[in-house]
């Protein structure tokens, strides 16, 4: 009888599987405030935004901490979920390291290198934590609003002539001078691009999570509108790329006996936005200036730069890169070294030397690492792909960030790709301890 109850007992241990944090409460609170901070990466006016500082100076060491400090059978468990966790990732680092070797250069190997293995120790510390999907949710709406808040100190500062910015801020002003919220004097681009990725995380809470009362659903609506916002003072015009994805994934997740009321709410938005591009017409002109950019790049003779037609450029260089370097590509440092070590690309206009990328995430791999290191990329949203299948948060964040690689860098921007990493690692935590409920 003893040795069947043992035998029971260990069985129901399951020494492979992370068992809930049952240590100080005050504890792990504070550990689960740290985590949810994610969404301050994307500004500036917030500690430890607009750069990867959330996971090397915040989550990241607190996660490595807390995982130094339980038992050595939760700790390999623990470790052997992280490893599972980055899997995916590995194809693309991968790549990256054969082109690393091959060109002799660093490139920025070791910030995608770090961004993965915090995002490990991240996904590790938030399992045992026991972090669900209603405490990252709420943590983006809290984002909306306080980016909200950011961009209006700089729109109503740069009107009262910069008395409301803080020391050290300035304003960042567009090619013909008007003023772009960038969330502390940033980069209004990915400024934009996070506040996207909030808003969705927002909408999809109000549809998706159960533990959010009907008042806090309406609360959601409410900052990821901010978010909209936010957007709409950025003047990017990227980022509402990823509002498509956005809708369909809200009228699969709705119920069926729902989906009238989403397709209602969703024309409500659409009707919404539109009167804020009416109300707001720096952001309406700009909007019309891509078009009328695209049609230039085409029909001019000679290039001349706009923010459109510098795109379209950057890819035609990075395509004819492909061309005359398939393997390897051209190892991409600046447009001045790819001139040099690839003659026949011949001159590269002049307004586009002082760039350091192309606006373009696939096009950054072709010209870096050619075939190998694309071939690496690809992979890896594949694997990321079949991760997020029937998981609409984890499915959010790898549309979204396709829809901004589009027209800007995700896996090759520190600040992004740890926006992305994090939110991931995090997402992909509360979704397993969502389940083991």
């Amino acid at each position: 009888m003893e040795r069947s109850l043992l035998s029971a007992n260990l069985m129901a241990e399951k020494p492979n599987e992370i068992r809930p944090y049952e240590g100080s409460p005050w504890l792990r609170g504070f550990l689960l405030v740290c985590l949810c901070c994610y969404p301050v990466i994307g500004a500036r006016y917030l500690p430890f935004g607009d750069s990867g500082r959330y996971m090397s100076v915040l989550a990241g060491p607190l996660s490595l901490l807390f995982l130094l400090t339980a038992g050595a059978r939760q700790r390999r468990a623990a470790l052997g979920e992280a490893l599972r966790w980055a899997l995916p990732f590995l194809s693309f680092l991968a790549a990256y390291t054969i082109v690393v070797l091959w060109y002799g250069r660093a490139f920025d190997y070791s910030s995608v290198l770090t961004r993965v293995l915090y995002g490990a120790l991240i996904f590790s510390a938030a399992r045992m934590l026991g972090i669900r999907t209603h405490h990252l949710v709420m943590a983006a709406a809290i984002g909306c609003a306080l980016y909200l808040a950011a961009a209006l100190v700089e729109i109503v500062g740069f009107k009262l002539g910069h008395s409301m910015l803080p020391a050290g801020r300035t304003p960042y002003l567009a090619e013909n001078g008007q003023l772009r919220a960038s969330g502390g004097g940033g980069n209004p681009i990915h400024f934009s691009d996070v506040a996207m990725w909030l808003v969705g995380l927002s909408v999809l809470g109000t549809v998706s999570v159960k533990q959010i009362g009907a008042g806090m659903r309406w609360g959601l609506l409410a900052a990821a509108t901010a978010g909209l916002l936010v957007c709409v003072l950025s003047g990017s015009r990227g980022a509402l790329v990823a509002l498509l994805p956005l809708l369909v994934l809200v009228l699969i997740q709705m119920p069926k006996r729902r989906r009238s009321l989403a397709l209602g709410l969703s024309l409500s938005v659409i009707l919404a936005s539109a009167c804020l591009l009416i109300l707001y017409p720096p952001f309406s002109e700009r909007l019309w200036l891509a078009w009328l950019e695209v049609k230039r790049y085409y029909t001019e003779p000679v290039f001349t730069y706009s923010s459109v037609g510098a795109r379209l450029e950057m890819w035609r260089i990075a395509l004819r890169v492909m061309q005359e370097s398939p393997v390897f590509g051209g190892g991409f440092v600046s447009y001045p070294q790819l001139m040099k070590d690839i003659p026949a690309l011949g001159p590269i206009a002049p307004s586009l030397l002082d760039h350091a990328h192309l606006h373009n995430d696939l096009m950054q791999s072709i010209a870096l690492g050619g075939a190998v290191l694309l071939l690496g990329q690809l992979m890896t949203l594949a694997g990321l792909a079949r991760r997020a299948f029937a998981q609409p948060f984890l499915m959010w964040i790898l549309l979204a960030g396709l829809s901004f690689g589009l027209t800007d860098l995700v896996f090759h921007n520190n600040m992004i790709f740890t926006f992305f990493v994090a939110a991931w690692a995090l997402f992909s935590a509360a979704r397993v301890n969502d389940e083991g409920q």
